[in-house]
């Protein structure tokens, strides 16, 4: 809180100092002895307490501080707005570290290669929490959710594609148990995935519990050809078909402007964590003043009239 005018705060307290000092000596020095002992009920002890002391105190209190111009001082926060976690599911299986077969001669790059390249600019103004999940012959989660990027993006450099197999039901398993327990407003699964691999949705629940738990999906199908009738791909087969369309994209992916694009995509879709600063508004304290003085004048006046009833 801030006071406008502090000298004048000083001079009216000491004021109503004085004022309720010399009040009580008069009162010391005048009364009735005789009345003094008349008994006095509970109520009307606090009526005598409230009327003799406590507003009096209060609007004196009240008037020295509006006088001196007691106020709120203004104070920054940090607000929040829509935000994400998002699991990355990274393909390792050896057909990831080649090139994709539709690129040209001068972008020949091993799509794990490009993924690594074109991941830095998707999650560069981004302030989700990020977690890493490999899965070839093996699943392993290589990072938990974080809003430490720079961690995120070392262990995703540090990726190949040394594995075997296919295991993408386990991977996506993997994922869902990671945001199982995220308390996010949107949750998202990112596959990069150049197979169809083993899907087993039934046994894994994969399809019952991404629309259980709200979970956002999207399938970067790199150099794999799409069937979005899902009579292609044991992929598309198994497990497309049982999300819901309204959360579920697969986006087919040809060379490496088409994985940018996915990235870019997927950024407008999906609103990224939004944080700002702002000044909270200046309350004037002459409102809290004015409302304490009203609540204890009006139990005042309506305690008073109870006991002269």
């Amino acid at each position: 809180m801030e006071i406008e005018r502090p000298i004048l705060f000083i001079i009216l307290a000491i004021a109503a100092g004085l004022f309720f000092f010399f009040k009580s000596k008069r009162k010391m020095s005048a009364g009735f002895p005789s009345l003094k002992h008349l008994p006095e009920s509970p109520l009307a002890k606090t009526i005598v307490v409230l009327k003799e002391f406590i507003l009096p105190v209060g609007i004196g209190a009240g008037l020295v501080f509006l006088a001196a111009g007691f106020n709120f001082s203004s104070k920054e926060i940090t607000r929040y707005g829509y935000g994400s976690d998002i699991v990355v599911v990274l393909d390792e299986s050896g057909s990831m570290d080649m090139p994709f077969s539709k690129s040209a001669p001068e972008q020949k790059i091993g799509k794990i290669q490009a993924a690594k390249k074109l991941i830095r600019p998707f999650i560069k103004e981004r302030k989700d929490r990020l977690a890493l999940v490999i899965f070839g012959d093996v699943v392993i989660p290589v990072y938990p959710l974080s809003f430490n990027h720079e961690g995120f993006l070392r262990c995703f450099d540090a990726q190949t594609a040394p594995l075997g197999g296919t295991l993408i039901d386990i991977g996506i398993a993997q994922a869902l148990n990671i945001l199982e327990e995220s308390p996010a407003r949107t949750k998202i699964i990112l596959l990069i995935s150049d197979g169809g691999g083993r899907i087993e949705d039934e046994q894994f629940r994969l399809s019952s519990r991404m629309k259980e738990m709200g979970v956002r999906f999207y399938w970067l199908a790199v150099d794999h050809q799409v069937d979005f009738d899902g009579e292609g791909p044991v992929f598309m087969g198994k497990l497309i078909p049982n999300l819901n369309p309204a959360t579920t994209k697969t986006i087919p992916i040809d060379d490496v402007q088409g994985l940018q694009h996915a990235f870019e995509e997927i950024d407008k879709l999906e609103r990224s964590l939004i944080s700002y600063k702002e000044k909270a508004e200046r309350g004037n304290f002459f409102w809290l003043v004015c409302w304490i003085l009203l609540t204890m004048s009006a139990a005042f006046f309506a305690l008073e009239s109870v006991h002269n009833d």
